[in-house]
């Protein structure tokens, strides 16, 4: 408890959760990236850089680094074919013991396939971390929250997992939980 109640007070938005959440947003909603964010190349140490980067600031955008805007491009058209046509980032709630709960999908078709984009380092350690990073657990959750509000009678398709590498060549693998773990996880948790 102590490690959670310290996470809520002291939570920094690291230079890793930042850029993915503007990866999130370039390759799933890339329309609200242009509103959102900029491309940046001046040198904050010079008084030009400085004012720049305050007017970027003040038009209520987010200034980006060229070699990120490089990087967002790249993974963009490594893995945005592995996304089909869909409603990025609604929540869904439901109530699951007596507890109201939330799930934000990444991606969710009009057939309820979930998507979930993740950036990662290297692809090869992926079927090493999903079920360190308990992906198989984030599964479980929502597909049990969007069966519950899902027109009865829909099978509720495991999540896609689409991971893709911060850097060249930007390879990307899709993953879905093992159903035998995932079964095992909703033993656990029910």
């Amino acid at each position: 408890p102590a490690h959670y109640k310290a996470g809520l007070d002291f939570n920094p938005d690291s230079p890793a959760l930042k850029f993915g959440r503007m990866a999130h947003t370039y390759i799933l909603e890339p329309l609200m990236f242009r509103e959102m964010y900029t491309p940046f190349d001046g040198d904050r140490r010079t008084k030009a850089g400085k004012e720049e980067y305050a007017r970027i600031l003040a038009d209520g955008m987010e200034p980006t680094k060229l070699e990120d805007m490089v990087k967002l491009e790249g993974m963009s058209d490594a893995c945005s074919a592995m996304f089909p046509a869909g409603h990025a980032e609604l929540s869904f709630h439901a109530e699951l013991r007596g507890v109201m709960v939330q799930c934000r999908p990444d991606l969710i078709t009009d057939d309820w396939q979930m998507y979930d984009l993740k950036t990662c380092q290297d692809i090869s350690n992926v079927d090493r971390d999903f079920y360190n990073y308990g992906y198989h657990i984030q599964d479980y959750v929502y597909q049990t929250i969007i069966d519950k509000i899902a027109p009865r009678g829909i099978d509720i398709p495991p999540i896609k997992f689409v991971f893709v590498e911060k850097s060249p060549p930007y390879d990307c693998v899709v993953r879905v939980a093992d159903p035998e773990i995932w079964k095992a996880t909703g033993d656990m948790v029910d």
